[in-house]
């Protein structure tokens, strides 16, 4: 009778460690999730932006303008896609020691 307790124990134990490993997962998967869309529908609007600009100017001035623009843009995707990039890294470090990280 002990030996069938010692087994119920284990695998409750094992069970409610696998439940929560599982509500991790679904909560890093949720945050990755969220941050794909965001940095999807700024990409969109970086393309539609870079559609829409006037073709290179021929004076100085102007190239540097659109340059400077270009640059805005460039950072503002830097910006949407840096949480997803430490979501990704901090992530994969979690799976591969085994402890995953809860945002």
């Amino acid at each position: 009778m002990l030996e069938a307790e010692a087994v119920y124990n284990e695998v409750m134990e094992a069970s409610q460690e696998r439940a929560s490993r599982l509500e991790e997962t679904l909560f890093v998967s949720e945050n990755f999730q969220q941050a794909m869309l965001e940095v999807m529908q700024t990409v969109r609007a970086v393309h539609d932006n870079l559609l829409s600009q006037d073709a290179p100017g021929a004076d100085p001035a102007t190239v540097q303008e659109q340059l400077r623009e270009l640059q805005v843009e460039f950072l503002q995707l830097l910006v949407i896609l840096q949480p997803l990039v430490l979501l990704l890294c901090c992530d994969a470090v979690g799976w591969a020691t085994g402890r995953v990280s809860v945002w």
